[in-house]
C-alpha cells in the first residue's frame, strides 16, 4: 500500500506518533495546505515546536509549482496575490485588508478589480495564525498596519515595507522570524512617528 504524503511527511519530521491524530479527524493530504495553528491545537498537538514544524512542512509540500511562464529564480514572483484570496472592506475612501485565504509569497495589490479603491491598511488580525505564508510584500500607498496583523504567521520569512507606511502596531508581526521582525526594526528606526 502505498503510504500518503501526510504520513511521509510526519515521518520525515520524526512525528510520525502523531499519524492517529490526523488519521481519526479524517485530515487527508488534499487539505493540509489549509491547516492554521489554531486546527492543529484543536487536533491536540500541543507542542509549539511541532506546529511549527508541521505548518512550515506543510507549506513547502503544498507550494503550487512555479508557472512556466515566470522565471523561477531564487527570489518570489512578484506577481499580484489572486484577489479572492483577500477579505476587506471600503471605509472613508480606502480599502482595509481583513483577511487572507491564500498561501504561499503574498503580493497584495494596491486596489482590487472590483472596488477601485487604494489599499490603505492592513487591519487587525488579518492574516494572524496565518502558517502557510512565506512571504509578504505591502504595496506603495499603504499607510498602516494593524495589532496582530500578521501575529503568529510562523513560516513567514520576509515582508516588504513600503515608506508609505507610517504606522505599524507593535504586535502586527509578533511570533513572525526573525527576518520579519528585523524588517520591522529596520521600518522603525526610519519611521518618524510614535509607537503603541
Amino acid at each position: 500500500m502505498k503510504s500518503s504524503t501526510l504520513e511521509n511527511l510526519l515521518v520525515n519530521e520524526l512525528l510520525q506518533h502523531l499519524l492517529p491524530l490526523f488519521t481519526e479527524q479524517g485530515v487527508t493530504d488534499s487539505i493540509l495546505g489549509d491547516l492554521t495553528d489554531s486546527d492543529l491545537r484543536e487536533l491536540g498537538i500541543e507542542k509549539f515546536g511541532e506546529r511549527r514544524r508541521l505548518l512550515r512542512a506543510f507549506s513547502q509540500t503544498c507550494e503550487a509549482p512555479p508557472n512556466k511562464a515566470q522565471k523561477t529564480d531564487s527570489k518570489p514572483s512578484i506577481t499580484t496575490s489572486p484577489q479572492e484570496d483577500f477579505l476587506y472592506s471600503a471605509a472613508n475612501g480606502e480599502i482595509i485588508i481583513t483577511g487572507y485565504r491564500g498561501r504561499g509569497h503574498v503580493v497584495i495589490p494596491d486596489k482590487f478589480d472590483d472596488l477601485p479603491l487604494p489599499v490603505r491598511r492592513i487591519g487587525d488580525a488579518a492574516f494572524k495564525d496565518n502558517g502557510m505564508i512565506l512571504s509578504v510584500v505591502i504595496p506603495q500607498g499603504c499607510s498602516g498596519i494593524g495589532p496582530e496583523a500578521f501575529f503568529n504567521c510562523s513560516s513567514m520569512e520576509s515582508v516588504e515595507i513600503p515608506s508609505s507606511v507610517n504606522y505599524i502596531s507593535w504586535s502586527a508581526f509578533a511570533l513572525c522570524q526573525p527576518a520579519v521582525l528585523n524588517a520591522y526594526m529596520q521600518w522603525r528606526k526610519k519611521s518618524p512617528t510614535d509607537f503603541e
